[in-house]
């Protein structure tokens, strides 16, 4: 069985195609589906909430958490950040070199917009429990996003 969490690239569907008699794929969610497999079932993602640490005194700063793709919405973030001159944390990684360098990159100023990169666990919970709201800027049909609850469960807005 192969979990497919939506295809990185068309250039991969034609492997999924060749083995997709042979083989059985779920999704993360109905709208990751390609309409060219077959697929037995919808697996959603699961997060165990328990080591996470509810903070019901955060600061002030926002968070943004995802990959760096113009799907996600990381500029917005950015662009509503420096309106209400709030301090804004980014933690994530790059999959779209392009729109990183042109559309966050060059606002990182180390004081009120501060990239992290991807960051472990312990840090990622820092920052999640610590930030006043999470800014979640989709611009994409998307089932389920894992830093939705884990923004919740470490109380933050």
């Amino acid at each position: 069985m192969t979990t497919i969490h939506g295809l990185s690239s068309s250039k991969i569907l034609p492997v999924y195609i060749k083995y997709n008699s042979r083989t059985f794929y779920a999704s993360i969610s109905d709208v990751n589906r390609c309409h060219e497999l077959d697929y037995i079932a919808t697996v959603r993602k699961g997060i165990d909430i328990e080591p996470l640490h509810f903070n019901d005194n955060p600061l002030d700063h926002l968070l943004f958490s995802s990959r760096f793709h113009k799907d996600n919405g990381a500029n917005e973030a950015i662009q509503i950040t420096k309106k209400i001159r709030k301090k804004l944390r980014i933690i994530g990684f790059v999959t779209d070199k392009e729109y990183f360098e042109k559309e966050v990159q060059l606002y990182r100023d180390y004081k009120q917009i501060i990239y992290y990169r991807h960051v472990d666990l312990e840090r990622k919970k820092e920052l999640f429990s610590n930030a006043y709201t999470l800014l979640h800027m989709i611009n994409h049909d998307e089932a389920f996003e894992l830093d939705v609850i884990e923004a919740m469960a470490n109380g933050t807005l």
